[in-house]
């Protein structure tokens, strides 16, 4: 009995430090669980993973239409991902249809085809991102992608008027227009639907851009874009009025405009 709670103990302790370091980044992000165990652990392998917040994969074959490689190695045209997938529909209306891809290149055309789940199989997401940026340079090669596009909401953000004024200042403002999937209410939204793969491009802030330049390719901003200026003051009200000077001095200092610069603010040119 004592070596099951350990091994059980086991389990649970590993999930719960994984899922601590992936909540760092992805505050509710999910671990799932693979439903294959050790022979007559099944049960006890299942409680643990419960017991330290993660999710099953898959607990029985019937939960869903799972569509592998070999499976489509039956299949003709093998490539055909929109025409099995609503096949597959049809025939199980009930079921969600699971795809796992290989490859980029066969993630890339299952998402068009609109699976509700796409498995990678030993690649991330991020390459995915990276292959459907392949050729991307410019507006012009934008605009004439099948990429979803996120903005921010005109009406409560700021980035979603200057969104606008970029658009219509690329000469590609109605092509993209129509690309646009979601317009959201904060910046931080916006970001987190872009990293996510949500959305496969989006007008955000440059210094966001820059913070994750890792992970996304940054186009060129049109001639006469919008400039982003954060405007530093210091209230007349203040109860520490001369430690707020000096905090307003550091900020404009060589030193202060540095920091700012590698945020991936710009100096404007005076």
């Amino acid at each position: 009995m004592q070596n099951v709670l350990e091994w059980s103990c086991g389990v649970s302790g590993y999930l719960a430090s994984m899922l601590a370091t992936l909540r760092q980044a992805i505050p509710d992000g999910q671990i799932a669980c693979t439903r294959k165990s050790i022979p007559g652990t099944r049960q006890l392998a299942t409680q643990a993973v419960i017991a330290a917040g993660g999710i099953i994969h898959r607990a029985g074959c019937a939960e869903t239409v799972l569509l592998f490689a070999n499976h489509r190695r039956f299949m003709t045209p093998s490539d055909d991902w929109h025409g099995t997938i609503q096949r597959l529909r049809q025939l199980c209306p009930e079921k969600k249809i699971v795809v796992e891809a290989d490859t980029p290149d066969e993630a890339h055309a299952t998402l068009l085809a609109r699976p509700d789940v796409l498995q990678l199989d030993k690649f991330t997401a991020d390459q995915i991102r990276q292959d459907k940026a392949a050729g991307i340079s410019t507006f012009a090669d934008l605009a004439k992608s099948d990429l979803k596009l996120g903005m921010g909401d005109p009406q409560a953000i700021a980035l979603g008027r200057s969104g606008e004024k970029l658009l219509a200042l690329s000469g590609y403002g109605e092509p993209l227009r129509d690309k646009v999937v979601v317009r959201t209410a904060t910046i931080k939204q916006l970001v987190m639907y872009l990293l996510n793969g949500d959305i496969d491009a989006a007008i955000i802030g440059r210094t966001d851009a820059v913070k994750n330049k890792d992970k996304l390719v940054l186009l060129p901003t049109p001639t006469g874009a919008p400039d982003e200026i954060a405007t530093l003051a210091i209230l007349q009200t203040s109860q520490h009025p001369d430690e707020a000077s000096q905090l307003a001095e550091y900020f404009t200092s060589a030193r202060g405009i540095r920091i700012f610069t590698d945020m991936g603010y710009l100096p404007i040119n005076q």
